[in-house]
């Protein structure tokens, strides 16, 4: 199996000339022309899954009867990417531009073209989720894409559409960056679980949301909506405290024990001697002398900590560092080998000693 290939290609547009073509394949919807699809792309505001193939492949074949069959993969394909289907010999000026030596090839690219990963071979279920996850989120993460979300969540919110903006902030949150837009999106969803109406809370000016970030620089490690309350008729540090301090009680009901440890140690932190600090610390005590709770939230961190590995493994199969990823995929199966990255760094381990490839026929 050859290793994960990053490349930047920064326009794609010029090398596919196919007339458009749609077909369907089950619950797929496949593209045959790149422009078409870059056009939905665009428009969807989606990346684009591009596979590259051939009529007699039997790998081709086999991953898409089994591997596209799967209902996680399928989940994934028609939530968040335009699937495009290019045939290798075909489109010999595609092959040639993005050196393809084989099929099936998978190249995954932004909207605008710029290629993130490319991946040859046959992949099992398992191993495409763990693909398209990491390639989607290093497409939100160099780029605007979470901020265009929660703008237009926010959009929602203003026409009263509770409904949509909650989807929208749900994508936002898919996302494992604890970036500043993400702890917003974790804020504003929060409320509105609590059935808060948005026009209390909503009251950011028209200027971009870009704009705000940029002028007071958000860092990640600042308070849950912080950003909300910016340039704005801004809510009493208890108000704050109180919205927080419900959160880390939500969290704690459902067992979301680090999460609540974090919350509640924030709570804590924060100068004076008001009720919410009081009950926090209290909570937190609590927490902190019982070693169930305790062991609750060190499988939580383990769990997290075991992402971290997988992500950063990615990145070294990206960076052409095979070995060096074998070795995360490792460290994965000694803390956490019954979870679901586990199960991923067991398959992609045993993809790295060799997958069977087609060499495409000249």
């Amino acid at each position: 199996m050859e290793a994960i290939m990053f490349r930047i290609i920064p326009v794609l547009a010029t090398l596919f000339l196919q007339v458009g073509v749609v077909h369907c394949q089950g619950e797929l919807r496949f593209i045959e022309d790149y422009k078409l699809a870059r056009g939905e792309s665009l428009e969807m505001h989606k990346p684009l899954f591009i596979l590259i193939s051939s009529p007699d492949c039997q790998w081709c074949q086999k991953l898409k009867k089994e591997t596209f069959a799967d209902p996680a993969i399928l989940e994934r394909f028609n939530k968040h990417w335009i699937i495009s289907d290019i045939s290798a010999l075909a489109n010999r000026a595609v092959t040639e531009s993005l050196k393809i030596r084989s099929v099936p090839t998978m190249v995954f690219a932004s909207p605008e073209g710029k290629v993130i990963l490319s991946v040859e071979g046959f992949q099992n279920p398992q191993a495409l989720a763990a693909q398209l996850d990491r390639a989607r989120f290093q497409w939100e993460n160099e780029s605007d894409a979470l901020l265009v979300l929660f703008q237009e969540a926010i959009g929602k919110l203003r026409q009263k559409d509770t409904v949509a903006a909650e989807i929208l902030l749900a994508r936002v949150l898919e996302n494992p960056n604890d970036s500043a837009i993400r702890q917003e999106a974790s804020y504003l969803a929060d409320l509105l679980r609590r059935n808060t109406d948005p026009a209390s809370i909503l009251t950011i000016p028209d200027a971009t949301l870009q704009d705000i970030l940029a002028k007071h620089k958000i860092q990640g490690s600042e308070a849950p909506g912080a950003l909300m309350s910016r340039n704005t008729t801004k809510p009493s540090t208890g108000a704050n405290l109180a919205d927080i301090l419900r959160s880390a009680k939500e969290d704690l009901s459902r067992k979301q024990i680090a999460n609540a440890i974090e919350k509640l140690d924030w709570i804590s932190q924060q100068q004076g001697q008001g009720n919410e600090s009081v009950e926090a610390k209290k909570l937190l005590k609590d927490l902190q002398t019982s070693p169930e709770s305790l062991r609750f939230a060190a499988e939580q961190l383990q769990d997290k900590w075991a992402q971290t590995l997988l992500l950063l493994a990615e990145t070294n199969l990206a960076a052409g560092e095979p070995q060096q990823a074998i070795t995360a995929f490792e460290q994965i199966l000694r803390i956490s080998p019954n979870s679901r990255p586990g199960e991923i760094a067991e398959s992609r381990i045993a993809q790295l000693k060799g997958q069977p490839l087609k060499p495409i026929v000249k």
